[in-house]
């Protein structure tokens, strides 16, 4: 589910430590790629693209922009830890098309 609204920055800035959320402490930090965990068509987005995050808010809350494979974004998000996860080992890289939308008149 996608976050709205204005967000604290997180204050830790120790990287090791990461987000807290409730009781956990989630290893996310700002610049590192994740993968989305379901899709959001809205925003021509599939669950396994690849995002960066580009700001940790306090709490649970992330920016991750989303680019296409030339270069242009494609969506900046605020979204909750559980909507992403970590890269793993063993996750690999993939290519895929857009799917153009028609436009209703």
């Amino acid at each position: 589910m996608v976050a709205q609204g204005r967000h604290k920055t997180c204050p830790y800035e120790d990287e090791k430590r990461g987000i807290f959320s409730g009781e956990r402490i989630i290893n996310i930090i700002e610049l590192e790629s994740v993968i989305l965990m379901h899709d959001m068509p809205e925003k021509g987005l599939q669950a396994g693209d690849i995002g960066t995050v580009v700001q940790v808010y306090f709490g649970d809350e992330v920016e991750v922009e989303f680019v296409r494979a030339t270069g242009e974004t494609q969506a900046l998000l605020t979204l909750t830890v559980g909507d992403v996860r970590k890269i793993g080992v063993r996750d690999m890289l993939a290519a895929r098309q857009l799917v153009e939308r028609k436009k209703m008149h």
